[in-house]
């Protein structure tokens, strides 16, 4: 093999890993976009889920109250 065919088989060598680099970024990227998307439908779902702890701890706090003056009532 002269050095023209082993130069080409290198430059063949070379386009065929930076393609397969290129295809190896692309679905990093890809990977990356999916956890971005994930993270920021968790963060809404656990402001949701807050705030519905909130109301159920108002709602809470309102029965008691209403449950001791009821008690108050009949005593």
């Amino acid at each position: 093999m002269d050095l023209a065919d082993q130069t080409s088989d290198q430059v063949r060598t070379i386009a065929t890993a930076s393609e397969e680099q290129s295809a190896s970024s692309e679905q990093i990227s890809r990977g990356i976009e999916e956890v971005t998307q994930i993270a920021s439908e968790t963060t809404q779902d656990m402001r949701r889920s807050s705030n519905a702890v909130d109301q159920l701890a108002r709602q809470a706090g309102q029965l008691k109250t209403l449950i001791t003056a009821m008690n108050r009532s009949q005593a």
